[in-house]
């Protein structure tokens, strides 16, 4: 493991990129600045400046080629050197060849180990590299983990909150200068989903997933029996009524979609 290099500055410039317009839908990908316009926030403020004689190294984890891209240009606008991989196999290569500063990951990485389940190895194998967790979900929770199943010492960034690449970059410094708790942007759930138990939101995440009864319990360890008493109370915390007109399994589906997003099916 190599010596870990100075700190770069945090990159903050005054300017900062346009927000999504109000009333269009949310495009994941929103907000990242492209070189072009980085470059013209840094002409408009000369004092931005990153040293490249001591660039540091960062490895994007993350299984979607265009967010893994978007990511790549804005931390690279930034002054750090970037390398990207779509899965966990290849990023522990990296970890060996590309030797990083610093990890950034997507909580989901489709089939096989979750990014939860990279930060772990990285933690345990490569305690000097930092670590910066993003996900599409507004808490840890609907993600299907809680604040304690992290490593100690990572950062965790909901994608949407990361409206410009400054505030990105603010973020990876943050960590990078072992000051991860200011980092760490997650929160309880809020509006419907808050008056639910921690088993009980996991059930339901894994309704929204697309599982039959049988298929959970099986994950679970239990029963059907056991899971069908489990979505009435469910239905019961929710305020979901029985109805001939509406499914309450669908309609628990669409609460939890509509607060927490759609999960990734595992």
């Amino acid at each position: 493991m190599r010596v870990l290099r100075p700190s770069v500055r945090s990159v903050r410039p005054n300017g900062a990129c346009a927000k999504p317009e109000a009333g269009r839908e949310h495009d994941k990908t929103a907000g990242f600045c492209s070189f072009a316009d980085f470059g013209q926030m840094r002409s408009q403020n000369p004092q931005v400046t990153v040293s490249t004689s001591s660039r540091r190294r960062l490895l994007v984890v993350d299984d979607e080629p265009i967010m893994a891209a978007l990511l790549a240009t804005a931390l690279e606008s930034g002054g750090y050197e970037v390398r990207t991989a779509p899965d966990a196999p290849k990023a522990r290569a990296d970890l060996d060849r590309f030797d990083p500063d610093m990890v950034v990951l997507d909580i989901a990485l489709g089939r096989g180990p979750s990014g939860v389940d990279l930060a772990h190895v990285v933690h345990r194998r490569h305690p000097g590299v930092g670590i910066l967790l993003l996900t599409k979900h507004p808490d840890l929770r609907t993600a299907g983990f809680a604040p304690e199943d992290l490593p100690p010492g990572c950062g965790f960034l909901r994608k949407e909150s990361v409206t410009d690449t400054a505030e990105l970059l603010a973020a990876v410094e943050e960590v990078l200068s072992d000051q991860a708790a200011r980092t760490l942007d997650y929160h309880s759930p809020s509006g419907q989903l808050a008056t639910l138990s921690p088993r009980q939101l996991e059930v339901l995440r894994m309704v929204a997933q697309g599982l039959t009864s049988p298929e959970i319990a099986r994950r679970r360890h239990t029963t059907t029996s056991a899971v069908e008493k489990m979505l009435g109370t469910i239905y019961q915390a929710l305020s979901i009524e029985p109805s001939s007109a509406v499914s309450q399994r669908a309609e628990a589906m669409r609460v939890f979609i509509a607060e927490a997003g759609l999960p990734d099916r595992q």
